[in-house]
């Protein structure tokens, strides 16, 4: 369950990164929403 909020911390600061990208580059923050998405997906997949 720990591990569980610190992905969706993680998650909510990488949100405000996207945010910022957004205005900036829009191919980047593609890119690293696409990213996250893996990331995310891997650590659900371990936590079960």
């Amino acid at each position: 369950l720990q591990m569980h909020s610190e992905v969706f911390r993680y998650y909510e600061l990488f949100e405000t990164i996207l945010e910022f990208f957004q205005n900036k580059d829009p191919s980047l923050r593609g890119s690293l929403k696409n990213l996250m998405n893996l990331i995310c997906n891997c650590k659900e997949a371990n936590l079960i």
